[in-house]
């Protein structure tokens, strides 16, 4: 009977003891904001394999998923302290100045294998523009004016061959990536601006021959994930080696394109202060 309480004891203080292990790391509400790329529904979908993965680490239960409809509402929540981690854009972060940031990057993701992607500009096979000196007075097509590799960074490119965005015959904005693309090879257009890779898409594919690239960007750094400074250095940490763990992939790779995860810091995104800021 003593051996008995004795065992049940010894058993009563290992559970306890583990209890109290796991009790050291405390799970906070913790909040990660996402600007919705897609429909909000597929985005959830897509995350909640990454989402239970991360949960199943200690300090990380409380993980949430929140969706943002522009990095500035999101950028505004991580100032409020209503969001811990945002997964924000290149340009809009690199744009911002130190003093408006209570956050830092970490890591960032690699979309199909790349850490950087590029944007190009595109004319139809037969176009007779050779050099970016021929697109002025052109009709051409944009993605959005918030889109760095279908915008930003291909205008900058036309700046530096003497066109300016008023020297353009016209300008629209498609709102999609392959939306440019189709609407060149239909000669809706004489140029436009895109992703490089965008004529890799399915239904693009095919016809990739109607189209040539003019001038292609320089490497873009993708997106970061970016935490807040006041932040649980414990929980980070966790956060951190469990979605650059091989055992994230499977979960990883329910996100469209998504493969993987690197560290970064805010010295990776200078090379695009220098093209965005004067």
């Amino acid at each position: 009977m003593q051996r008995q309480i004795c065992l049940t004891l010894i058993l009563l203080l290992i559970i306890l003891n583990q209890g109290f292990a796991e009790s050291l790391i405390v799970s906070p509400r913790l909040r990660m904001g996402r600007v919705a790329y897609n429909s909000p529904r597929d985005v959830l979908i897509s995350h909640q394999p990454l989402l239970q993965y991360l949960r199943a680490h200690p300090g990380l239960k409380n993980l949430e998923l929140l969706l943002f409809s522009s990095y500035e509402k999101l950028h505004q929540q991580m100032i409020d302290k209503n969001v811990e981690i945002g997964w924000t854009g290149t340009v809009f972060y690199s744009a911002l100045p130190a003093s408006q940031k209570n956050y830092e990057p970490l890591l960032a993701p690699r979309w199909r294998g790349k850490s950087s992607y590029s944007g190009q500009i595109l004319v139809p096979q037969d176009s007779p523009f050779q050099t970016l000196s021929d697109v002025k007075g052109a009709k051409m097509a944009f993605v959005s004016k918030d889109s760095s590799s279908g915008y930003l960074f291909p205008l900058f490119l036309l700046n530096q061959a003497g066109v300016q965005e008023s020297d353009l015959g016209e300008v629209q904005f498609l709102k999609k990536h392959d939306s440019v693309a189709f609407a060149l090879i239909a000669r809706q257009f004489d140029a436009g601006a895109t992703y490089a890779g965008v004529l890799e898409q399915d239904g693009l594919r095919d016809q990739a021959d109607s189209l040539r690239v003019l001038a292609q960007t320089e490497s873009i750094p993708n997106e970061p994930l970016v935490f807040r400074r006041d932040l649980s250095a414990d929980v980070v940490e966790i956060f951190v080696n469990a979605i650059l763990n091989e055992a994230s992939m499977p979960a990883l790779r329910q996100i469209p394109g998504l493969t993987g995860f690197d560290r970064i810091s805010d010295e990776d995104y200078d090379p695009v202060r220098r093209l965005i800021i004067p």
